[in-house]
C-alpha cells in the first residue's frame, strides 16, 4: 500500500498523462462518449477494486469518484496468453474470444473493465475493443 502522499502524487501524474491524451484526442475522435468532452479526470478504479482509505480520502480531496465495473471478462489472463504465442490464428481466436465475453456482457451505461494494452504488451486487446 502506498502512503497517501504517493498515492496522491502518482494520482495526479497519471491525470496529467490522461489529460493530455484527451486533450490531443479532441481533433480526432474523442475517447470520451456522446458530445460531452471534457479534460478533467473524474473517475478512478482501485486497482483489484480495493480502496483504501488514503485512496478514499485523495479522491475526495481531488474531487474524483470511485468507480466499479460491471462487466469484466478477463481480459489480462487472455492477453497475457497471447502476448507469448506467436501463432496468428491463436491470437486472432483469443481476441474474438475477449470481444464476445465483453459482448455477453455490456449494456448502455455499463462500466467495462479493461486493462490498457501497451505496446508489445496486451496489443491485442486494441483489436478486441475495435
Amino acid at each position: 500500500n502506498l502512503s497517501k502522499h504517493d498515492f496522491e502524487r502518482e494520482l495526479l501524474e497519471a491525470n496529467q498523462h490522461l489529460e493530455r491524451m484527451l486533450k490531443a484526442s479532441h481533433g480526432r475522435r474523442s475517447l470520451l462518449s456522446g458530445e460531452r468532452q471534457q479534460d478533467k479526470i473524474e473517475w478512478f478504479r482501485a486497482p483489484q477494486g480495493r480502496m483504501s482509505v488514503a485512496m478514499r480520502d485523495v479522491l475526495k480531496e481531488n474531487e474524483m469518484t470511485n468507480v466499479m465495473g460491471d462487466c469484466y471478462c478477463d481480459d489480462w489472463a487472455f492477453m497475457e496468453a497471447v502476448d507469448n504465442v506467436q501463432s496468428e490464428q491463436f491470437q486472432k481466436e483469443q481476441t474474438e474470444r475477449i470481444a464476445s465475453l465483453m459482448m455477453r456482457q455490456v449494456q448502455p451505461g455499463s462500466i467495462a473493465i479493461f486493462h490498457m494494452p501497451e505496446k508489445n504488451f496486451r496489443h491485442t486487446g486494441i483489436v478486441a475493443l475495435e
